[in-house]
């Protein structure tokens, strides 16, 4: 049994689509395997984008962001499947539900979480029925099952937790029986159902995961995850960095730290069910599927070479207490001001203040709290926080000891170098940002 999971990035155009027909027929020749399908590419973000306008009122700017996302799906199958009615009506149909949602949603003026899930869940309905009608009109024969009836998870809309034993009676009583009649089972990642019924969805980039919790119950061999490079390199090449690197073999400790210091391809909520079961992580190319590939398992790290990752959008903010009394109260202080402990990076203790380093900006009415009761609080959002992770011992002791000689820029500062965890931490005003990555990987590459 291998898992599968193809990514928005690579469900772009007809030739990705015909790549996957082809890697899953030669899976199905071979064995059993769980397909688990994402939204197309920013599709999320715009079903997002639309609800926020109705809610805003803007019924024009909601239809128009809605027909974008329709266009570039009927676009698709056009390429696709030409004359294919069964989906065109798919389409439409989806359309009017989503155009119903964001109706109700204007009426009421409120976007609650729930509603937000039930609109954005439609981008990976919308993928995971495409695949399943392009493979069939490509002699890949695929069962199909919706994740909604399969993942049972808390009511935490938007960052909803799967609850293991409930989903595993599910997989064993839905989804394991579906391999009976096909050898090959297809199911969207990112989206499940709460205990109470209502559609949730588990987070950023949670497709994965699905593959991972599913790679778990299932007890699969290997999680495979098909992107559009070839594993995780020394530094994002997007950004325009030459000279980077493959990182081929990584533990599951060093795959943790790096997806929760940014490290694209690797999100913190996907490692633990792998560790748990012993399951082998593949990160490949879908065009490349023979090339380079990173894989992730219980072996220990191999690969020395130090990993240079960028977090945009962080926020950072500085509380100033006005006596012992209010400094004791410190963690309930910050919980006011986010009260999900996961977006919080950074910390930094000092007996008459406090300063933190956050994925997301502190909650406004936790910071109006915080100023009636005395609390000083500067706060700058739009900040990137820039990591080395990783580097060997000779490395990481020149690097620390020259940093701001081939930084040599004000706008950088140095938050945290530790040898202990070899990490150092740097935040970088957002025009200094890349140039940072690229003296800092440029730095790794000459100390190697």
């Amino acid at each position: 049994m291998k898992i599968l999971k193809f990514g928005g990035a690579v469900l772009r155009r007809a030739s990705d689509f015909t790549h996957i027909a082809e890697i899953l027929r030669h899976e199905a020749a071979g064995g059993q395997a769980l397909v688990i399908v994402s939204a197309l590419a920013a599709t999320t973000r715009l079903l997002e984008q639309a609800a926020q306008q109705s809610q805003s009122g803007n019924d024009s700017e909601a239809a128009a962001t809605l027909d974008s996302v329709i266009a570039t799906h009927s676009a698709l199958v056009d390429e696709l499947m030409p004359g294919n009615e069964q989906v065109t009506l798919l389409i439409e149909d989806t359309r009017q539900r989503v155009a119903g949602l964001l109706r109700g949603v204007r009426i009421t003026g409120e976007l609650t979480p729930r509603t937000l899930d039930h609109i954005i869940s439609y981008g990976e309905y919308l993928a995971l029925h495409i695949m399943h009608r392009f493979l069939a009109d490509h002699e890949c024969d695929a069962g199909i099952v919706e994740s909604t009836d399969v993942i049972i998870t808390d009511a935490h809309h938007g960052a909803a937790t799967p609850q293991r034993n409930a989903t595993a009676q599910r997989v064993d009583g839905i989804l394991r029986p579906a391999f009976a009649s096909c050898p090959i089972v297809l199911m969207q990642g990112f989206v499940a159902r709460s205990e109470h019924g209502d559609i949730t969805t588990m987070g950023k980039e949670s497709s994965n995961l699905t593959a991972s919790l599913m790679g778990e119950l299932l007890r699969a061999n290997d999680v495979v995850i098909y992107t559009d490079v070839e594993g995780v390199q020394t530094a994002d090449p997007k950004l325009g960095i030459t000279g980077t690197q493959p990182i081929r073999q990584m533990s599951y400790a060093q795959a943790y730290h790096a997806a929760v210091n940014g490290v694209k391809l690797l999100y913190p909520t996907m490692i633990e069910p792998l560790r748990r079961a012993g399951i082998r992580l593949v990160i490949r190319s879908l065009q490349k599927p023979d090339g380079g590939a990173t894989v992730v398992s219980a072996l220990p790290d191999l690969d020395a070479r130090a990993l240079v990752t960028m977090m945009t959008d962080i926020s950072t903010v500085r509380l100033v207490f006005p006596s012992v009394e209010t400094r004791n109260s410190a963690d309930t202080i910050v919980a006011r001001l986010f009260p999900d402990a996961t977006h919080i990076l950074l910390r930094r203790d000092a007996p008459d203040s406090m300063w933190i380093a956050a994925t997301h900006p502190p909650k406004t009415n936790g910071i109006h709290l915080m100023q009636t009761e005395g609390v000083a609080i500067s706060a700058h959002a739009g900040i990137v926080l820039v990591t080395v992770i990783g580097s060997a011992q000779p490395v990481w002791s020149m690097m620390r000891g020259n940093l701001a000689e081939f930084l040599g820029d004000t706008a950088v500062q140095v938050i945290d170098s530790g040898a202990d965890d070899g990490i150092i931490r740097i935040l970088v005003h957002p025009h200094h940002a890349e140039a940072t990555v690229r003296s800092l990987h440029a730095q790794i590459l000459r100390s190697a």
